[in-house]
């Protein structure tokens, strides 16, 4: 995550400030094993930019006695894997309404809404997994997302219906 400036970025090198050398050898690389529609896109990319693959998960997603919700991304942030962040938001949106309609309580909102993003969250991993380092990888997660789904279950966090 060096610039041509010789800066370390965290997260992202911006938008044209990715080494050529660095560029040049991924290109390479992506030359080798992408389809062919994929190659013409990195053929055609003028100014690069690479931005790091994360997660994130907040502990609670309700504070202050509920004066407070955290939804979609700032909850939760997917990998982009499975193409789920919106699905998470609307999710937290409609659940929150029947908090509003007194059909559910806080609590109740909280655990769904911490249940789904950790289940989505680790799909997310394993698909990613599968993309990036292959079948062995991927197969080590699926095994330890059905752990985690299963002890989720035997405490009573994962909800019989959302």
């Amino acid at each position: 995550m060096t610039d041509t400036d010789g800066h370390v970025h965290h997260n992202m090198v911006p938008t044209g400030k990715l080494r050529k050398e660095v560029w040049d050898r991924q290109t390479g690389i992506g030359k080798s094993v992408l389809p062919k529609h994929f190659v013409e896109l990195l053929e055609k990319t003028k100014q690069p930019f690479v931005s790091a693959v994360s997660d994130s998960i907040v502990p609670a997603a309700s504070f202050f006695d509920g004066k407070l919700i955290l939804v979609g991304d700032a909850l939760s942030l997917f990998r982009p894997h499975v193409a789920l962040g919106t699905n998470q938001g609307a999710l937290h949106c409609s659940l929150l309404e029947k908090v509003l309609k007194g059909e559910m309580s806080m609590m109740q909102w909280e655990r769904k809404v911490l249940q789904y993003a950790s289940s989505t969250r680790l799909s997310s991993i394993v698909v990613g997994n599968y993309g990036q380092k292959g079948l062995a990888s991927f197969l080590v997660s699926v095994i330890k997302y059905f752990l985690v789904i299963i002890g989720q279950k035997i405490s009573g966090l994962w909800p019989s219906k959302l």
